[in-house]
């Protein structure tokens, strides 16, 4: 029902200064940026997250594309934007996070958000990363707000745990292109099955305990869950 230039996406438990949205707009009109289909705001708040032992691990097998903040590769693998240290200006990112994302309306077009997607499956990664084919998409430093997101949530962890497997799986599914792929698939759900059992090895818990499983799960649910349908 939007009808402006510019489409913003903001979750409800965000607060930002009242300029906020005159910055924005600005941002779009810089010169340069006529080719910008997308922005989001630097979270001072939770900015930046420590890259972990997990995520170490996972670059060293190979399993993500680097460890440069907001790095995706082909398949939908990606880096958290989170462990973006403070800058100043833009800095270009391969998709943005649901809380903030501001998009240039012609950049969207007739895309729509993936709706088979469940909460904790990245729609936002997924919508992003599309738009991002076509038009460059920023992290901009000096556009800031502060998101007051709890840990807590409805799903238990191990669901939240299925849910963003079921999106990685989902996400290959879409991106697969060779018969290679399918390969880096199966090492996929290899190496994070090994994470998962490494991190309950380390500190054991029923929650720990059924992680790999569920994660399993879910990336082979997602793979599957395009078989009727075209993309």
């Amino acid at each position: 029902r939007a009808r402006g230039e510019l489409l913003c996406f903001l979750d409800d438990d965000v607060t930002f200064e009242k300029d906020f949205l005159a910055k924005a707009a600005e941002l779009f009109e810089l010169p340069g940026m006529q080719d910008l289909g997308g922005a989001s705001a630097y979270d001072i708040r939770n900015y930046p997250q420590r890259i972990n032992m997990r995520w170490r691990i996972r670059r060293f097998l190979g399993t993500v594309p680097s460890l440069t903040p907001g790095d995706i590769d082909r398949l939908g693998r990606s880096v958290p934007v989170s462990f973006m240290a403070p800058f100043a200006g833009c800095k270009e990112v391969g998709y943005l996070y649901g809380f903030s994302m501001i998009y240039r309306r012609e950049a969207i077009g007739a895309l729509r958000f993936d709706e088979a997607l469940p909460t904790y499956g990245g729609e936002d990664r997924d919508f992003s990363s599309r738009v991002a084919r076509k038009w460059r998409l920023v992290l901009s430093g000096d556009l800031c707000l502060e998101h007051h997101c709890a840990q807590q949530s409805r799903d238990s962890g191990t669901e939240r745990t299925y849910q963003a497997g079921f999106g990685t799986g989902r996400g290959f599914a879409k991106n697969i292109a060779r018969a290679r792929d399918y390969f880096e698939f199966l090492r996929l759900l290899l190496c994070e099955f090994a994470v998962d059992s490494l991190a309950y090895a380390l500190n054991p818990s029923c929650e720990r305990l059924s992680t790999p499983f569920a994660r399993a799960r879910g990336l082979v649910a997602g793979l599957r869950s395009l078989r009727h349908e075209n993309f």
